[in-house]
């Protein structure tokens, strides 16, 4: 996944014009996919990555590969060591219950801002989506679509970070 889209139309959500197209750079393609091995469990936590074995699978060169990686490393998905490479992380339980915590609060404050500033249109929308997310089944999907769910509010809230 790259940046956020900032409408409700998001991940699994169609526009009656159509599928949306996306356009992506080829380290953001790479993250994506790599974002979505880690994800799935086929990259468990403390995975050493191996560059030029996964540039050959994803079919890229290594310059988008780190690029990839150093941005996955933002997102806290890696660690990149610099004498062993890059490793998938493994958060330990107090980190999971810290960021559990922090999501809590940030989307309580969330849902009353959109609650405030809701129009009938955003209504909508969100409900569009948030059926689309009830359909959207199991694992990575899932995932996708939660996410898409909840910026879908963070756009009604007029709060897109």
């Amino acid at each position: 996944m790259t940046a956020d889209r900032s409408d409700a139309a998001a991940i699994g959500h169609r526009r009656a014009a159509g599928p949306l197209i996306e356009r992506m750079s080829a380290a953001d393609a790479a993250a994506r996919e790599i974002r979505s091995l880690i994800l799935s469990g086929e990259l468990a936590g403390g995975t050493l990555i191996h560059q030029g074995e996964l540039a050959e699978r994803l079919g890229l060169s290594r310059t988008p590969l780190r690029e990839a990686l150093q941005h996955l490393q933002a997102e806290g998905l890696i660690r990149i060591d610099n004498h062993r490479g890059a490793v998938v992380s493994r958060p330990t339980r107090d980190d999971v219950r810290q960021i559990y915590e922090l999501q809590m609060l940030l989307e309580a404050a969330a849902s009353r801002w959109a609650a405030e500033a809701c129009t009938p249109a955003d209504l909508a929308s969100v409900r569009a989506v948030l059926d689309d997310h009830l359909e959207s089944g199991s694992g990575i999907s899932w995932m996708e679509s939660n996410k898409a769910f909840h910026n879908s509010i963070y756009q009604v809230a007029r709060r897109p970070l």
